[in-house]
């Protein structure tokens, strides 16, 4: 068995990771340019230009059985080529859906998912009065290309669009998708998979803490979530996999607020807020998503205790520092710099108090 991974970065690493033990060889496609450190001796490094054909790649791969993707940021028309060659999972149709904001939450809504109110925008000057019909606040996001926070605006009045048209650039970045602020009690989201048959199985929902824009920590299951609202969120996600025929792991993204879940986005891929599993249950997410693409049988335990995770955004972490009793360190092999992911520490306790706890002060001696 073998897999080519679109990108080499480090959901592309921990999936080879956690897929070589079972036997299965690893490839990887990356861009000009593209920093591969994440999965030296991992596999071959193909390089893509624009030149490149599908067919030699395919070729150079060592003919895999399967092409997947780290990242949703690919080109989907190169992606789905490989289709004439081998099995493309997740779909290409998925990653397009996911690429850009319009399309995503158009998507959810025709799916029976709820989301935030919502209005596109192609013009700068379409945003107050678009703005005012919402009702104030609203974020104002690229439609494409924005991730972790970034090409992101919140608009709190007329005044806060007249100077977002004045931002250095803003005009070249749109169109845009203006979402009405959801005021929710916590932020959550669920990781699943589906296999080639059809089967499905989801982990836990997971409650996150975000950054500057950017996922800090994940605590699993989430705390005070009534069962049933959880119950609605797998239910989505199944939905959802079903409709698009999805193959390989796919995570949504959600608010919950007093009137209930309200969806955020998709990623058609492993998570960041699912690395808590690759500590807290037999099989993590990286290794589902390896099972799912190759059809074999699932696998969600029930959770023994808790679990948690905190990225290191720009922040080093020495081992001997932060492998105490509970403690793992997932260390991507990155140039630390400011606000890049390098690594995470996932934790897992016998009590929310003692994990709530842990993470707390890993935070604390990192980020101080």
């Amino acid at each position: 068995m073998r897999i080519a991974v679109l990108g080499t970065g480090q959901l592309a690493r921990m999936m080879a990771l956690a897929g070589m033990p079972m036997g299965v060889e690893f490839c990887f496609v990356k861009s000009p340019g593209e920093d591969s450190r994440c999965v030296d001796h991992l596999g071959d490094v193909v390089e893509a230009t624009d030149d490149s054909h599908v067919a030699d790649l395919y070729e150079q791969l060592g003919r895999p059985d399967v092409v997947t993707t780290e990242k949703e940021g690919v080109d989907v028309a190169f992606y789905e080529q490989f289709a004439q060659h081998c099995d493309v999972s997740p779909p290409s149709k998925a990653v397009w859906i996911s690429q850009n904001r319009l399309r995503e939450k158009t998507f959810l809504n025709d799916s029976g998912v709820p989301t935030a109110a919502f209005a596109p925008a192609n013009r700068l000057d379409e945003i107050s009065g678009l703005a005012s019909e919402l009702g104030y606040p609203v974020i104002v996001k690229t439609q494409e290309n924005g991730y972790d926070g970034k090409g992101q605006w919140w608009l709190d009045s007329d005044a806060d669009a007249a100077a977002m048209a004045k931002v250095n650039g803003v005009e070249d970045s749109g169109p845009w998708l203006l979402e009405k602020v959801v005021p929710f009690k916590k932020e959550v989201s669920v990781v699943a998979a589906r296999t080639q048959s059809g089967a499905v199985a989801a982990y836990p929902l997971a409650e996150n803490v975000h950054r500057n824009g950017i996922l800090l920590t994940s605590i699993s299951p989430v705390a005070d979530l009534d069962e049933a609202l959880a119950s609605e969120v797998k239910g989505h996600i199944t939905r959802i996999m079903n409709a698009l025929n999805y193959v390989g792991v796919l995570s949504m993204e959600c608010f919950v607020t007093e009137d209930g879940v309200v969806a955020n986005e998709l990623a058609p891929r492993v998570h960041n807020s699912g690395h808590w599993t690759q500590n807290a249950m037999p099989v993590g997410q990286f290794e589902q998503h390896v099972r799912a693409v190759f059809d074999l049988p699932l696998s969600v335990t029930p959770v023994s205790g808790v679990a948690g995770m905190l990225n290191l955004l720009g922040v080093k972490a020495n081992a001997g520092d932060v492998l105490q009793t509970g403690q793992h360190l997932h260390w991507y092999g990155k140039e630390v710099r400011p606000g890049r992911k390098v690594g995470h520490i996932n934790v897992t306790a016998d009590d929310r108090i003692t994990l709530e706890a842990t993470l707390k002060q890993l935070q604390a001696a990192l980020y101080s």
